[in-house]
This record gives C-alpha cells, sequence and structure tokens, in this order.
C-alpha cells in the first residue's frame, strides 16, 4: 500500500476524532456524547437549586452507570432479545432514579435515548463492543424515527412526545417498531435506523 495517499482508514479515523473528540475510552465517549442528544429536555430551569457544578455531577453519575451496565452486558453467556430488554429497562429506569433522587423530573423517554444513543455510537465507535448484540439493540426513539416509521411503515406516534414517553409506551412503540422492519426488511432494528440515516 501506498503509504503516501489518504486511505479509508484515515478518512474513518478523521471523522470519528471530528464527531466524538477522543475515542480511545469508547465507552465514556458514548455515553457522554450520548448526553448532547436528549440535555435539552431536561427540565433543569424547574427543579430548585441546580447548579452547573450538579448538573455535571449528575451526567458524570449517570455516564459512570452506563459504562458498569455495558461492562456487565458484555460478561453474559447466551444473549437473546429479552435479555436485553431486561438489561435495557433496568438501565434506563436506575438513570431515571438518579435524577428524580436529585429533584430534577426524568422520563423514561429522555433514558431510552441516552441509553439507544449510546449504543449506537458505541457501535460506531468501536463496533466489537456491541458485535456480540447488535441485533437485540433498540432504535433510538425521536420525532424523525416517529416520521420515518410513519412514512415506511404507517406505524403511528404514540400520544406523548419522545421525550415524556412512559416506559410502557417506550415498549409499546419500540415492539411495534421492531416487528414492523422485520417483517418488511429482514434488518436488524439498529440497522434499520442506520440505514434510514443515510438514505
Amino acid at each position: 500500500m501506498d503509504q503516501r495517499k489518504l486511505t479509508n482508514e484515515d478518512v474513518k479515523a478523521f471523522l470519528l476524532n471530528a464527531y466524538f473528540g477522543d475515542v480511545t475510552a469508547p465507552l465514556y465517549t458514548a455515553a457522554n456524547s450520548a448526553y448532547l442528544d436528549l440535555n435539552r429536555t431536561i427540565e433543569y430551569k424547574r427543579a430548585q437549586g441546580v447548579t452547573e457544578e450538579k448538573k455535571a455531577t449528575m451526567r458524570q453519575t449517570c455516564v459512570e452507570a452506563i459504562k458498569a451496565h455495558i461492562l456487565d452486558l458484555s460478561n453474559y453467556g447466551f444473549f437473546d432479545k429479552e435479555m436485553f430488554d431486561s438489561w435495557h429497562s433496568k438501565l434506563c429506569e436506575a438513570i431515571c432514579q438518579k435524577y428524580n433522587d436529585a429533584g430534577i423530573h426524568f422520563h423514561y423517554g429522555q433514558a431510552q435515548k441516552w441509553v439507544n444513543m449510546t449504543m449506537k455510537y458505541l457501535s460506531v465507535i468501536d463496533s466489537s463492543k456491541t458485535g456480540f448484540c447488535f441485533e437485540c439493540l433498540h432504535v433510538p426513539i425521536d420525532s424523525i424515527v416517529f416520521d420515518l416509521a410513519y412514512k415506511e411503515f404507517g406505524l403511528d406516534r404514540p400520544a406523548n412526545r419522545w421525550s415524556r414517553m412512559t416506559k410502557e409506551e417506550y415498549f409499546d412503540y419500540q415492539e411495534s417498531l421492531r416487528s414492523k422492519i422485520k417483517e418488511n426488511t429482514g434488518l436488524a432494528p439498529l440497522l434499520w435506523e442506520f440505514r434510514s440515516w443515510n438514505r
């Protein structure tokens, strides 16, 4: 190979660093980046005495929790959709609990976005960290996905906007979306989402 020519690896490395910054700690980078996809929906102003320091502490506490849960997930032997859903539910509830205990109302819809975007980013930064469970990964639910799923499958939106979805609304919608993706495309849910974004 001619070392004087730009390669696909050069391009990939540049794009990863330009988008994510330091990717030498993929779990941390993915979870931290995913926070930025939902932080504008957090109702900090409605809570009492939430300083910038407290926001940063809450963020890092949850990033550490997400990292620990992902490491735990990678230690599982046998793996299937039900196991992943159970793991996902426990992690989302733990994130909600941490914020709610701090007096900051946090919805399941926000937690799913944080967890699902972390797994999506991790798949991009280092696919070896999610390859064993990629088929089970959830689609990060937001208004763009609502539009895509309605246009492609005729799947109606839930009553609440994505950031205010309850656990029940979230899982009902995610399961309906999974079914539609499988019967219409045969793709893994997150692969459908990746390709839908790239159209």
